[in-house]
């Protein structure tokens, strides 16, 4: 099938890499509302599996020239700036083409690590303002030397799980500010932020689920004492990481206007 910038036919493995690496998870789920596609609906869990089932639904549908056209409109340089470098390259000589190439090799990379970076701040945003929910719930109790509802604990915990969940599902699909997060009953590998969300939900998840020997919130009932511990460290993390995201994201988003400050807008 022709791409509709150009005529030439559309590269669909190139298309589904530059959606995964260009779309964060909630433009993804824009660009699934603009064609109006449940985003829901397509199968899989990450990002980039949700790329690849939106591309293959398009093409049965015939719509794949719909898709490219609002790929392009969201991210003009994927159909024009990157065709008319890729144009410089077909014309130049080899020293100039190997130059050239270097070049786009750069832009793209520093483009999905910011895309990557920006997902992740996003996430831990979210992830912050869904904690605190629990987290005041926690200090309530211990200021106020409370019972303790383990119940309603675990209601409240339940949010952050899940939240955290998604955040892990990320960190299995990044490719560009980490290795992918993988967790097995052996081990857990992956970016030093993914492990260390792991770990802490994993404990607190263990230490909910076992019966307090005392439903009063005070300074000697050890189960309390350790609950407010690590849910103390889990603030800490997020926004800890939180401010690693942005410090990121703001460090890759200046590296890319330099490079484009350099060879581009100073050569006419």
């Amino acid at each position: 099938m022709p791409d509709p910038t150009n005529g030439q036919p559309i590269d669909l493995p190139r298309l589904r890499e530059q959606i995964r690496a260009l779309f964060s998870d909630g433009e993804l789920r824009d660009l699934c509302m603009d064609l109006d596609i449940d985003y829901e609906n397509l199968p899989g869990a990450a990002k980039g599996d949700k790329a690849r089932e939106l591309i293959l639904l398009v093409e049965r549908q015939g719509r794949i020239p719909d898709l490219v056209q609002r790929v392009i409109a969201l991210r003009p340089h994927i159909g024009l700036n990157v065709q008319r470098l890729a144009e410089r390259v077909a014309g130049a000589d080899p020293d100039q083409q190997q130059g050239l190439h270097s070049l786009m090799e750069q832009f793209r990379r520093y483009n999905e690590q910011m895309v990557e970076w920006k997902e992740l701040h996003n996430l831990m945003n979210i992830l912050l303002n869904v904690f605190d929910s629990f987290g005041t719930q926690v200090e309530r109790i211990d200021a106020r030397e409370e019972r303790i509802d383990p119940r309603m604990l675990q209601l409240a915990w339940q949010s952050v799980y899940q939240t955290i969940y998604r955040l892990l599902l990320f960190a299995r699909d990044i490719q560009h500010i980490g290795r992918p997060f993988i967790e097995t009953n052996e081990s857990i590998s992956g970016a030093e932020w993914a492990v260390e969300m792991s770990a802490l939900r994993n404990s607190i998840q263990a230490h909910l689920q076992r019966r307090p020997p005392s439903l009063q919130a005070t300074y000697d009932n050890t189960w309390w004492q350790t609950l407010r511990e690590e849910t103390s460290r889990l603030d800490d993390a997020i926004k800890r990481n939180l401010f690693l995201a942005d410090e990121e994201l703001r460090k890759t988003a200046g590296d890319l206007y330099d490079l484009s400050a350099e060879s581009l807008w100073s050569k006419e």
